[in-house]
């Protein structure tokens, strides 16, 4: 259902989940103020209101602990892409440096991994997965990186750094795959039950106008930061994954 959820465009995946929230909210709190009917009087509804804040707070804790890390997570994953589009326009340059044959093949290779990855990867990482086009055009870079032959001290010394980028470029497309394994972080199910903790606390009020307004305010937020948690803890899936646009930026300029 979560996939499903992250599929459709922000705002009617948003309202879906916050109308899910309401709607299990204020079902929570009706069922619950017919258990206090005949008990609802002035110290358990200061009890209740005790048990309500406490949970409350706990909720508002965990959910902004949770929105923070997947916030950090995902600027560490773009900080990654960033990085590895400044490590493929360094290789490009170099192998440029180079003055070979089987350099400019390789700059051929380079640029037509970096579509690849563009036309083939990020699609596939919405998927968990990794496309094999781009894994056979990189191999095919290895091995032209590898076979370099060094003829002056300063094809050595590119040599070197070219081989050591291309490592990187590898290690961090690697990375890129353990990142969309990424799950939804299991605080959420701390949030859950809080959530329906703080909905039977409420039904220690008697059901009102008023009561029900505040109630649908309190889960509709509830679900507008559920959805943002779910929709950031799986980077390259939804209208809100991550796009390679400084690996685009880096395409344009190579091709230039």
């Amino acid at each position: 259902m979560i996939e499903q959820l992250l599929h459709l465009p922000v705002v009617p995946g948003a309202i879906l989940l916050m109308g899910i929230t309401m709607a299990t909210g204020v079902t929570i709190y009706v069922l619950s103020s017919r258990l206090f009917v005949n008990s609802r009087s002035k110290d358990t509804r200061r009890a209740a209101d005790y048990l309500f804040r406490a949970t409350g707070i706990l909720v508002s804790l965990f959910l902004s602990l949770t929105f923070a890390d997947v916030v950090l997570e995902l600027n560490q994953i773009e900080t990654s892409i960033e990085r590895e589009a400044v490590m493929i326009e360094d290789i490009y340059r170099d192998l440029g440096r180079y003055e070979s044959n089987r350099a400019r093949k390789a700059q051929i290779l380079l640029e037509d991994y970096v579509n690849a990855v563009i036309d083939h990867d990020w699609p596939a990482l919405a998927n968990d997965s990794l496309s094999q086009e781009a894994r056979d055009i990189f191999d095919q870079l290895e091995y032209e990186v590898l076979h370099l032959e060094d003829e002056t001290e300063i094809q050595g010394i590119l040599r070197g750094r070219i081989i050591s980028d291309v490592d990187l470029v590898s290690d961090l497309r690697l990375s890129r795959l353990e990142q969309a394994f990424a799950k939804p972080p299991l605080f959420l199910i701390v949030v859950f039950f809080g959530f329906l903790t703080t909905m039977v606390c409420f039904g220690a009020h008697q059901p009102n106008r008023l009561t029900l307004m505040l109630l649908s305010s309190y889960t509709l937020l509830i679900g507008l930061v559920v959805y943002l948690i779910l929709a950031f803890s799986d980077p390259f899936q939804g209208s809100t994954g991550i796009d390679p646009v400084s690996l685009q930026f880096i395409l344009d300029q190579i091709r230039q």
